[in-house]
């Protein structure tokens, strides 16, 4: 018995940190983006729960691997979604200008999109997506 304990625990280590592609993912991921503008720019990324981040530059283009996340904070994040009550609302006002955050769970997509100056962003929204641009990485960010 106490030999087949370390293997249970090192199976059930292996089984938490999974790690996914694009092409197979989990039920559940989070995108979050902005876009629009003469040149029609769009960056959007995709979160999902165990950290793993990814970003992609064009509607049509492929997702790349960033940095993950720490997984707690990618946790707090999709916690958040819940707790803010994001699927309950239904905000559609994107502008010329626009930002984004997605859920999908499960098959089930629930989209919210601002940028409009006649309909002003809800402050959670607002909360929400500084929340997770928060997690972006900063390219050339010098670290101390």
């Amino acid at each position: 018995m106490l030999r087949t304990l370390p293997l249970f625990a090192l199976l059930l280590v292996l089984i938490s940190c999974k790690t996914y592609s694009t092409e197979k993912l989990p039920d559940t991921q989070l995108y979050f983006g902005s876009g629009g503008g003469f040149a029609g720019t769009f960056t959007e990324y995709m979160l999902l729960e165990n950290g793993q981040f990814f970003k992609r530059e064009s509607q049509q283009g492929a997702f790349i691997a960033l940095p993950k996340v720490k997984r707690s904070q990618a946790k707090l994040i999709f916690l958040d979604w819940t707790k803010q009550k994001m699927s309950e609302q239904d905000f559609q006002h994107p502008g010329n200008l626009y930002h984004f955050v997605r859920m999908e769970d499960k098959g089930q997509k629930h989209r919210l999109s601002w940028g409009s100056s006649s309909h002003p962003t809800p402050e959670s929204i607002k909360q929400f997506y500084a929340a997770c641009q928060a997690l972006v990485p900063q390219v050339g960010a010098v670290k101390k």
